[in-house]
């Protein structure tokens, strides 16, 4: 039979100009091929990048493959058969060939690859042909053994996949899985040319939901705006016009080829952000919305199904936004009557964060107060932060300056989104209103004032003041209520940032225990964070083990979307997985606390976040990551006037610069300590001051090492702060190698080695200690334990492979040197490395030229070489060099 060929259907779609990596997903799609997995289906509304990402995936497969995009002819069986037989044999049927036949030749030239072959089929969906079907679900179920299948479809393809599924021969990638993170939003943004700060990307990044086409909808409107001087209205505009680009894209793509009926239903829902079959009646007015809600499923028109949730139905924004406009357009006063219905469903049903934001959009004023008053302390527990802070932007417009009880519970709200600017003009506003107050409200006006003030003092790093602030009003308002229990909480978190653990620990319960008492479950994830910190600092590693991983914290996760407090758990949790040397498992989790972050007003969690994520990195020895996060996390920091933790990032980011020499960055730090010092005293934390000692031992100030050791010592032993004491025992190994005392050095090296397994303290072999590796090596070496009249019993194998799974490799390894290199020799062969000649090296180190060259000639003799070329290769190969 002769059938009309479109050779268009085997070329996969062009690789754009702009094309950006990724690496994350097709990582993904290679894990699943290289397993025994049928079919990996790549399933998510039109948009995504589906098509290109195969075509990625073809490029890097290179040789056996092959690209098949389907259209509608191909529910003719003998039109799809000739298509596939043409790409498989590069010929067309043989004349006469019916379509059993071309089958059995298929069937059987697949059967007999002697090496795997990978088969992509495009727009899956469009196949309705029970007999087509039936073609591909014989590959699927009865596979031949080198075939593996990639295929990408919008919404569930009408193949049968209950056995693959059931079997474990089942990959699918959706829409979480193919949408861009921040990383990729970056990247995104450069290859179109637009530059941001990185703040806004994660806004654009959380807003679009990691929608491909958005982002690009977002920078061709960006491009397309004249120049203005305000940047941020900029932004703002790009975001207004793209919202037009979008909704025309989904009116030609989607809207025009779907029932009438359906594109009403979506209109009537997509005035809320989630529903459930229930309200979905109640606004649609259509007693078969069960029936309407499985095809939007069918067809995955930017829907997804939130298994657990009480409203498990959700649009994308983009599709939410583009029918609200259609409503909008054709009948206000329908869209207004529906937020109001939808507002009134949704607090008599307790969703009070939606019902707040229905009655606004309702505008609905009257009701839009009542609920906030009589539910703000629900709202809070709740964790729904962006409901109160839309309300307040609202409200706060005409009652700023009169209004005690707007003033209240914007207080409330600031704890948690830590905006300094508001939580300064709350202060301004409580001091005028405190003539409204009886003497109940007094107090209450009164202590809600200095939890503010020592939050305040806590962000910015006043850490002294703060703790003052706290005791001067629970000795003048002692009653116990939620203000005493922030004030107690405010408290611990300046005296943890001091390293005052104990007195920090004392206050952290207290507070615990009068928040619990009051029911706010919420609030108390970031209490328990704050109190595995101290925990993990104390070495009481598996208590806070326990407390993530056990009790009812992690029971509790995720019992509410979207709630902002998880992000304070799964935080928690990556904490502890990195004191456990459990990396890429506390990547996970801080991944986790990322996205919930980015999710609500940025000043709340995300530099903090950052800022452990930047610690992870640099643990992973990934440091061009590691930098650009602590960079991130300073730039939001100080965006929002977050001292604190602008100063941390930046003495983790300083040591980090010790060990790469990054010399411009560390001039710029000791510029900022010399200040930090002036302005703030003794407020100084001590990760600051451990920073400052390495950055002095670096510039050989001998004397300002020893005289920060002794005053970390002291704070050490007195709070049992057990990793403080672990990295003052590693700054001191080094300044004993730096006088060539390595007896010495292996003595503090056999303490540090005793501390972290005792206390569970991973990061030993991390940071600096990555350094020392083969100073660690030879101490658990029984000739070297000898040699230097090491007594204590090393740990057992076992506890020391779990925490430093690096320290035990096998000694064929890495070759032994008869003398082991300095800190500063091995300093000198990094720049070797990196191509640095002796002149820049000298001036990278602080040291002079002729320096340089006796640390070379050092190299030289101890590695047995003649030139840099031979010394390069002799220090990769004994592992001095990666």
């Amino acid at each position: 039979m002769k059938i009309p060929i479109d050779t268009s259907k085997f070329r996969s779609a062009a690789l754009p100009r702009t094309l950006i990596p990724r690496p994350r997903v097709l990582e993904q799609i290679a894990a699943a091929l290289a397993e025994d997995t049928a079919l990996t289906l790549l399933r998510a509304p039109l948009g995504y990048g589906k098509s290109v990402l195969m075509s990625q995936l073809l490029e890097q497969l290179g040789m056996h493959q092959g690209f098949y995009r389907i259209d509608r002819s191909d529910n003719e069986p003998i039109h799809f058969l000739g298509h596939l037989y043409l790409l498989l044999f590069k010929r067309g049927l043989p004349e006469g060939m019916d379509r059993d036949q071309a089958w059995a030749a298929i069937r059987s030239h697949l059967d007999s690859l002697t090496s795997t072959y990978t088969l992509c089929f495009d727009d899956l969906h469009l196949l309705r042909s029970t007999r087509v079907l039936g073609y591909l679900e014989a590959l699927l179920h009865q596979s031949p053994r080198q075939l593996r299948i990639v295929a990408a479809s919008e919404g569930q393809p009408a193949l049968g996949l209950s056995h693959l599924r059931r079997d474990n021969r089942l990959c699918i990638l959706g829409p979480r899985e193919l949408a861009l993170d921040g990383e990729e939003t970056q990247q995104v943004l450069l290859a179109q040319g637009v530059a941001l700060e990185p703040a806004f990307v994660y806004r654009l990044q959380a807003g679009s939901e990691g929608w491909i086409s958005g982002v690009l909808f977002w920078c061709s409107a960006y491009r397309d705006l004249r120049v203005i001087d305000s940047q941020s209205e900029r932004l703002q505009q790009a975001i207004q016009a793209s919202y037009q680009q979008i909704a025309l894209f989904i009116e030609e793509e989607l809207f025009r080829r779907l029932p009438q009926g359906l594109v009403g239903f979506i209109e009537r829902t997509s005035v809320v952000s989630a529903f459930d079959l229930e309200l979905a009646a109640v606004l649609s007015g259509d007693p078969h919305a069960e029936v309407l809600l499985r095809k939007l499923l069918q067809l995955d028109l930017f829907i997804e199904e939130r298994a657990g949730e009480r409203l498990r139905y959700q649009y994308h924004p983009a599709l939410r936004v583009t029918a609200q406009q259609r409503l909008r357009r054709r009948d206000n006063s329908s869209l207004l009557q529906l937020h109001q219905q939808a507002a009134d469903w949704l607090l008599a049903n307790a969703f009070y964060a939606q019902a707040v934001y229905q009655y606004g959009r309702a505008k609905n004023t009257k009701a839009l107060f009542r609920t906030v008053e009589q539910h703000t302390f629900d709202l809070l527990r709740e964790g729904e932060i962006n409901a109160i802070v839309d309300f307040l932007n609202h409200a706060l417009r005409d009652n700023e300056s009169n209004h005690l009880n707007l003033a209240m519970t914007e207080a409330s709200t600031l704890i948690v989104t830590n905006d300094i600017e508001r939580t300064r003009a709350c202060i301004s506003a409580l001091k005028r209103l405190i003539g409204q107050s009886d003497h109940y409200r007094l107090d209450r006006v009164m202590q809600t004032i200095a939890f503010l003030r020592s939050h305040l003092a806590w962000l910015g790093g006043n850490l002294r003041h703060g703790v003052d602030v706290v005791r001067g009003a629970l000795e003048r308002y002692p009653a116990a209520n939620a203000a005493t229990a922030i004030l107690h909480a405010n408290s611990g978190g300046c005296l943890a940032a001091l390293g005052r653990l104990d007195d920090a620990q004392g206050q952290n319960d207290e507070a615990l225990k009068q928040i619990s008492a009051l029911g706010f479950k919420g609030y108390t994830h970031r209490l328990h964070l704050q109190a595995a910190e101290i925990e993990l600092a104390q070495g009481k590693t598996e208590q806070a083990r326990q407390r993530f991983f056990e009790g009812a914290l992690e029971h509790g996760m995720g019992k509410v979307s979207g709630n902002f407090y998880d992000a304070f758990l799964h935080l928690g949790q990556g904490l502890v997985l990195m004191q456990r040397n459990a990396l890429s498992a506390a990547s996970l989790s801080l991944a986790k606390a990322e996205k919930i972050a980015m999710d609500f007003p940025q000043s709340a969690a995300l530099a903090l976040v950052f800022h452990h994520q930047a610690c992870l990195f640099d643990a992973l020895g990934d440091s061009a990551r590691a930098v650009a996060r602590w960079d991130q996390a300073r730039r939001l920091a100080k965006e929002f006037g977050q001292w604190r933790v602008y100063r941390l990032a930046g003495a983790w980011r300083v040591r980090h610069a010790v060990r790469h020499g990054d010399q411009d960055f560390l001039l710029s730090w000791l510029g900022e300590w010399h200040w930090c010092k002036q302005q703030y005293a003794e407020d100084v934390q001590p990760d600051e001051i451990l920073a400052y000692a390495w950055v002095q031992r670096h510039l050989g100030q001998k004397a300002v090492v020893v005289q920060r050791l002794q005053e970390l010592n002291e704070l050490a032993e007195e709070q049992h702060h057990r990793r403080l004491k672990l990295d003052l025992l590693l700054l001191e190994a080094s300044m004993a190698m730096d006088q060539s005392d390595q007896p010495q050095a292996m003595r503090l090296l056999d303490e540090a080695v005793a501390l972290a397994c005792e206390f569970q303290l991973g990061q030993l072999l991390h940071y600096e200690g990555a350094a020392m590796s083969d100073l660690f090596q030879q101490l658990i070496a029984p000739e070297a334990r000898k040699q230097y009249e090491l007594q204590r019993e090393l740990p057992g194998p076992q506890q020391l492979k779990s925490l430093m799974p690096n320290l035990l490799r096998p000694v064929h390894q890495r070759q032994r040197l008869a003398e082991p290199v300095t800190r500063r020799e091995r300093e000198v062969l990094q720049r070797m490395a990196k191509g640095q000649g002796n002149a820049q090296i000298a001036e990278s180190l602080f040291v002079s030229l002729s320096t340089v060259k006796t640390h070379i000639n050092n190299l030289f003799r101890k590695l047995e070489v003649n030139d840099r070329d031979e010394a390069l290769r002799k220090a990769r190969s004994v592992g001095l060099l990666s």
